[in-house]
């Protein structure tokens, strides 16, 4: 299997991780701020035929390490 890409895009407060295998996506991480230095993890979602692979933690684990860098502070809604 090829290494994962994680794209992240904002708009408004608004975002999103995508994770692609071979320019294909496969899962999203939807978030939006609440304030400037605070996300709220709305939803992670994963392809159903990547489900138990471990693509959700690597969207989980993208979007700790752009909070650790940007000093964003995370806030899970979603239950993963």
């Amino acid at each position: 299997m090829a290494e994962p890409a994680v794209e992240r895009h904002e708009t408004d407060g608004v975002g999103m991780f995508v994770l692609s295998l071979d320019g294909t996506k496969v899962g999203t991480l939807d978030y939006h701020r609440s304030e400037p230095a605070v996300v709220h993890v709305d939803y992670v979602e994963v392809a159903p035929r990547m489900r138990g692979t471990g693509m959700g933690r690597v969207l989980v684990q993208a979007a700790a390490d752009w909070a650790r860098e940007t000093g964003v502070t995370l806030v899970p809604i979603c239950g993963y």
